[in-house]
């Protein structure tokens, strides 16, 4: 709007002392020195007759986390400010706006949350809020996943798209879509520790979401700060962790009491908790979480089964959601929605019905072939490109062939099927590091022998016998 407007809001925000009067629900007020909006006031007798004092609760309206709510005692805080009055200005002393200024007032105020005009009570006629507020350029096919989640009572959903899809951005505009709804508030999203720093610069560069990493020092970094005895899931609404650090014992039990509910109880009962301390786990890359068969589950798999009574919704993530056996995608879904799936060996027919409820899952070639314009591009044949080696490189290359060889022919002499399993893993990682480059793969390497070292005296020996070799 330009400077002719109809409304003169400047009274508006001029600051109004309260010292009689207490503030009315709904008006912008000042109180410890943070600006905060009030939702709610309820009169209170003092008991020793002095008079009627008020129990205001605020929402702050700034950017700090903690606290974002209070309940205070309006005549007894030392300072505060009523911005602006409740009553209407005197319209026939000011000057009406433009048309153009007064038709984009009326556009915007349509667009935001404040008045959200519908047509029907169905989700379908329920304008979405989040692509508003987000700074990304939204496919038609990236807001599939937001409108089956506002169908959805309780959230979960497993978003099985193919790589470059955009399941980040598509999970952030659920995430923008229920926390502008008033759904969900703590979210916790689980991933892998190399992408903790990727999903706090995506949420919040493309969606104003602020999230904390918790980890071995950033706790460290908030106990020293806060004090030795403070519990860092506790201490932010948003919070991003590595799968592999919450799985510890110590990190799982502070994770459990910071939720204050019996997960042990709740996991018996097999039934949902009656009311989840947190509201939204997303889960990164949660085909890790799979279990290996019926029998055995990994420590992942366990620690997700024993916290997920403690979510309300649930978003799960992966572009290769199924390994090929069903026992392990089964149990992936038992962790998504214990009610309607259960680990089997089989799938029934009920269990497909239940899938498709859940799953949404699209490759690049269903998007081009169901868009008019779609938003990739098309792929090129390979084209070889010579690369000219050294004779340092090609030493180096020819040392790491020889380690490999002797190293796989003392695995397949030893016996043991799961060392032989680590060994093919061990030496696929070091050949990658080699072909990324020379400071990644002597990195890997030297971690790779003070490992050995430790762990095996014979295997040790076959690596110091080339450690020389592939170090130069």
């Amino acid at each position: 709007m330009d400077c002719e407007t109809a409304f003169d809001i400047q009274p508006l925000l001029t600051p109004t002392p309260m010292v009689e009067l207490t503030p009315e629900v709904g008006q912008a007020v000042r109180v410890r020195k943070r600006l905060a909006h009030v939702r709610s006031i309820s009169p209170y007798d003092s008991p020793d007759g002095s008079g009627r004092n008020h129990l205001v609760e605020i929402e702050y309206l700034d950017e700090r986390k903690i606290p974002e709510r209070d309940i205070l005692l309006w005549e007894v805080e030392p300072s505060v400010t009523v911005l602006g009055s409740t009553s209407l200005p005197a319209l026939a002393d000011l000057r009406p706006d433009h048309p153009d200024s007064l038709r984009s007032f009326v556009h915007a105020h349509r667009w935001t949350r404040i008045n959200r005009m519908r047509t029907g009570s169905q989700v379908e006629f329920e304008p979405l809020l989040g692509i508003w507020t987000s700074a990304v350029q939204v496919h038609p096919y990236q807001l599939v996943p937001v409108v089956r989640a506002l169908q959805m009572p309780r959230v979960s959903l497993l978003l099985a798209d193919g790589v470059g899809l955009g399941k980040t951005i598509q999970s952030g505009l659920i995430l923008q879509e229920l926390i502008l709804r008033r759904k969900i508030r703590r979210v916790l999203i689980l991933c892998p520790a190399l992408l903790q720093r990727q999903w706090k610069r995506e949420m919040s560069l493309k969606f104003n979401l602020e999230f904390d990493i918790i980890d071995s020092e950033s706790t460290f970094e908030i106990r020293r700060r806060l004090g030795i005895d403070t519990n860092p899931w506790k201490a932010f609404p948003r919070i991003i962790t590595s799968m592999d650090y919450l799985r510890m014992p110590d990190v799982l039990q502070q994770f459990v009491q910071a939720s204050g509910i019996d997960t042990a109880s709740a996991s018996s009962n097999g039934h949902d908790a009656p009311a989840a301390p947190w509201d939204l786990l997303v889960v990164d890359e949660c085909h890790n979480f799979a279990p290996q068969n019926s029998r055995r589950a990994s420590q992942r798999h366990q620690m997700l089964r024993e916290i997920r009574f403690l979510f309300e919704h649930r978003l799960f993530l992966s572009a290769t959601p199924h390994n090929g056996k069903t026992v392990s995608f089964t149990g992936l879904l038992e962790l998504l929605d214990p009610v309607r799936f259960q680990i089997h060996a089989q799938m029934s027919d009920h269990d497909r019905v239940n899938l498709e409820e859940v799953k949404v899952r699209r490759l690049k070639e269903d998007i081009k072939k169901y868009t008019l314009r779609p938003p990739f591009s098309d792929f090129l044949d390979p084209k070889e490109i010579a690369v000219d080696l050294t004779s340092a490189e090609v030493e180096l290359f020819t040392a790491m062939r020889e380690y490999r060889k002797h190293g796989q022919a003392y695995l397949e002499s030893s016996g043991n099927a799961q060392e032989r399993w680590m060994g093919h893993f061990v030496f696929s990682v070091l050949t990658k590091r080699l072909l990324s480059g020379s400071f990644a793969f002597a990195r890997t390497w030297w971690r790779h022998y003070i490992t050995c070292l430790m762990r095996s005296t014979m295997l040790s020996s076959i690596i110091a016998g080339w450690k020389i070799r592939l170090a130069a």
